[in-house]
Formats: structure tokens, sequence, C-alpha cells
């Protein structure tokens, strides 16, 4: 079952469903979250690492920037207030370094939620191959 807890962190179902219990806003931080640790372990290392989890981060900054580009978000303290809810939940700790921000769950269950929260997943290849005519 592909939908259960995974070694390297949380489930795909696990995320969902701590989503629709937080605000859009905070779950529009957390997609951006997912997104900038996927581009900064794509480019940070070539190598294969099974864990989004077991890499430095996404800097605090560097997330605010992406939010405020994204949805005007311009505070600090701001950011750190819509990510609580995933921190009281283990979803969203503190990296390695101090201001960084990672997601307890490995890289494959983060690109599929990504891919899924942006309609490109396998989940919608299959509904759309199974769809009747």
């Amino acid at each position: 079952d592909d939908l259960g807890h995974q070694e390297g962190g949380r489930s795909l179902a696990s995320l969902e469903s701590l989503l629709p219990h937080v605000t859009k806003r905070a779950r529009e931080v957390f997609a951006c979250l997912a997104t900038a640790s996927l581009e900064s372990e794509s480019s940070s290392s070539s190598s294969s690492s099974s864990s989004a989890g077991s890499g430095g981060g996404v800097e605090e900054r560097t997330l605010l920037d992406r939010c405020r580009a994204m949805m005007g978000l311009t505070d600090i303290q701001a950011l750190r207030g819509l990510l609580r809810e995933f921190r009281d939940h283990g979803v969203v700790r503190e990296g390695s370094k101090r201001g960084t921000l990672v997601i307890d769950c490995s890289r494959e269950v983060l690109k599929e939620f990504v891919e899924k929260r942006n309609g490109t997943g396998r989940e919608n290849e299959k509904q759309t191959k199974h769809a009747p005519s």
C-alpha cells in the first residue's frame, strides 16, 4: 500500500489528512516549501537521496522570498505561524542548519504530493485513462 506510513517519513495519506485542517494560506506555504525542497534536492546533489528530509532543507528566508512573490507574504513570523500546524504534527521540522526547514517524508512522496497538487501526477493519469467516454 503506497499510501501507508513509509520508511523515511510521512506517507502521502498522512500529509493529505492534515491539509483540510489548516488554512488555505498555510496549504499554499506548505506547497511552496514542498516545491522548494524538491528543487533544492535536485540542484544540490546529483546522487540519489531517498529521503527529502535527509538534506539540509530550505532556508526560511528563501521560502519567505518565494511566498512573497507567490502570495504577498512579507513577514518571517507570519511564515512561521502558517507552518506551526505542520511543525506540531511533525511534518515540518528544523533542518540540520539553523533557519532551515525540512519536510519529513521521502523524496518520492514529496514529488507525488507536488504533482498531485499541480494536476500532473500519476493519480490524474489513472483518472483520465479510466474516465467513461
